[in-house]
Formats: C-alpha cells, structure tokens, sequence
C-alpha cells in the first residue's frame, strides 16, 4: 500500500505537540495528537506502509503486527476523511 498526503490539506503545528489539519475540498478540519502526528509527518513523500510502519519501530516501542494493524486502520480512517491516498 502507498500512502499520499492530499495535497489540498492545510497542516499547522501546534505547541502542545499535536497537529491540525484543514481539508480544503471539505472545509473540515481534523487534530492529530502527537502519534497521529508522527504518521503525518512521514508521509510528507509518498510512502509504502511498510517503510511507514519501520520508520515509526525505530522511533516506539511496539509490537510490528499490532503497530502496522493500528497504522493501516488510522490510514484507513485519514482516507475516509480525504486527508490521504491509498494505492494497492
């Protein structure tokens, strides 16, 4: 799976570690808390799963298969809302 940010996603950092986010094309907007952040963050390039899931190991302490199962249903989420692509 390849994961794309929606370029039509405003993105500001706030000082208490979390992120907001505004979807143009929606005109909603959506906080991330510092995790959802650290996912954020990794998809400034276009990014497999994969590589997403062992970038954020070497970063927390987790289980792989419980942390890429976590990571693939927030992604799944963040598409639903427009704020990412996911390619086959």
């Amino acid at each position: 799976m390849l994961v794309k940010r929606n370029p039509r996603v405003l993105a500001s950092a706030l000082p208490d570690g979390n992120t907001a986010l505004l979807v143009v094309e929606t005109g909603r907007y959506v906080t991330f808390d510092p995790t959802a952040t650290a996912i954020w963050e990794r998809t400034e390039e276009p990014i497999t799963l994969r590589d997403l899931v062992a970038s954020l190991l070497s970063e927390y302490e987790a289980d792989e298969a419980v942390l890429e199962r976590d990571v693939r249903n927030a992604l799944e989420t963040l598409a639903d809302k427009k704020v990412v692509t996911l390619e086959a």
